[in-house]
């Protein structure tokens, strides 16, 4: 943009332009209407050599959390309602991760109790409390995870992660709710990012992910041990989703 050198520089931290300034893309299409040209917006993006598309996928993953949505990304309805509003340094930041907070707050308190429940007798005996798991990830283990369906359920990584945890907290039942917690609170987020990165709509996404987080028909599969499939298969499946979303 004209009178500002900096955005012309290679590795410039920032640059502030006007919406005019990308009113197109490079194959031409609108990505603002005329009448907010004279909306000033500030965004961050790195300077590289490096063509876009071979930017390392875990930097995507990086990104996907914690950067600037972009010019093109903020919904007109949110630039119609603040448009002096300056996207820009530690307050955007702040802005991006606060409805995270929100969310693993809202998980932290409806699942507040589950590190003080224990196993129940319906399924658990068989399967988390099988004896080849209570030993830890040990080779056993591994075995029976890939090799054993008790009760007709074959899910080796599930076993595997009951196998860390008595690795990790031995017959302390809290300690594995704890775990199912911390997978579902990953999957809130991950969703919750999600969606975001999709519409472009804050408030929408965080009030969809809180919805999911703290359902009633989340309990169970949550605070049920025996329901560790559940959490992962859920977990494993947003996850592929914002890869492909984001490849």
């Amino acid at each position: 943009p004209a009178g500002n050198e900096s955005a012309r520089t290679r590795g410039a931290p920032s640059a502030k332009i006007t919406a005019s300034a990308f009113a197109r893309n490079r194959d031409g299409k609108r990505l603002v209407n005329k009448g907010e040209a004279d909306m000033e917006i500030v965004f961050a993006e790195e300077r590289s050599p490096v063509n876009r598309h071979a930017i390392d996928p875990l930097l995507k993953v990086k990104r996907f959390f914690a950067r600037d949505p972009g010019p093109e990304r903020v919904p007109a309805a949110e630039r119609e309602r603040q448009p002096g509003r300056v996207f820009n340094g530690a307050g955007l930041r702040l802005a991006l991760l606060f409805p995270f907070a929100l969310v693993a707050l809202a998980v932290a308190v409806a699942f507040r109790a589950a590190p003080s429940l224990g196993f129940v007798d319906y399924d658990d005996p068989v399967a988390v409390l099988d004896p080849a798991l209570r030993g830890g990830l040990t080779s056993e283990a591994f075995h029976f995870a890939l090799t054993a369906s008790p009760a007709n359920l074959w899910h080796p990584l599930t076993f595997l992660t009951h196998a860390l945890d008595f690795e990790l907290f031995g017959e302390r039942a809290g300690g594995h709710h704890f775990v199912s917690v911390l997978i579902h609170l990953g999957s809130s987020l991950l969703l919750l990012g999600w969606l975001r990165r999709q519409t472009g709509e804050t408030s929408l996404a965080l009030a969809v992910a809180l919805l999911f987080a703290i359902h009633p028909l989340r309990v169970e599969s949550v605070v049920w041990l025996s329901e560790r499939k559940d959490v992962l298969s859920v977990f494993f499946c947003l996850l592929t989703v914002v890869f492909y979303s984001e490849w």
